[in-house]
């Protein structure tokens, strides 16, 4: 695939002191959500999703999954998750979950909204998300974000199907 990953994205503009914008974002998990539920549904999961795992096709500008070197089945055991981007559940050898799909690309949102990197987003005694000032305009997404992380299992999506519902609602 001819592309950029949203890490090289992320990078460039953060060399022009930018980031990207909630509508940026909110597209690209409209577009993320439809692709992920159907490998849930074949019981897959992707299990490693980050900036670097994205990429933007030149050829129409939609997502592209990579490295499904990662994918597993649900239930195994989860490994090999990019330090940040999964959820607390892994550091307890939880088996593998949809939801943990579903985090990792909450966490993607919040790093392309802020420019910030998770170690930097994540307080580490608290564990509470710092939240991108942009978001307090986008109250909607934020709520459906901070479901996405909830420290909670039982307050996230159950699934990528029931998220994406909840983000075609958004404006």
């Amino acid at each position: 695939q001819e592309g950029r990953t949203y890490a090289e994205l992320l990078a460039g503009r953060r060399e022009r002191q930018m980031v990207f914008g909630a509508g940026e974002v909110l597209l690209l998990l409209r577009q993320l959500l439809p692709v992920l539920a159907v490998l849930h549904s074949q019981q897959f999961l992707h299990g490693d999703l980050t900036p670097a795992n994205l990429l933007r096709r030149d050829r129409d500008g939609l997502p592209v999954l990579l490295d499904f070197g990662l994918v597993r089945g649900q239930g195994a055991p989860a490994e090999g998750v990019t330090p940040g981007y999964g959820a607390p559940e892994l550091g307890r050898g939880d088996p593998a979950e949809p939801w943990m799909d579903l985090y990792g690309l909450g966490v993607v949102a919040l790093v392309l909204l802020s420019g910030e990197e998770p170690a930097q987003l994540l307080d580490p005694v608290s564990m509470q998300w710092r939240w991108p000032a942009c978001l307090d305009a986008e109250p909607q997404l934020k709520t459906v974000l901070e479901r996405l992380l909830s420290s909670e299992v039982q307050g996230r999506y159950p699934s990528a199907a029931a998220a994406l519902q909840a983000v075609q609602q958004l404006p």
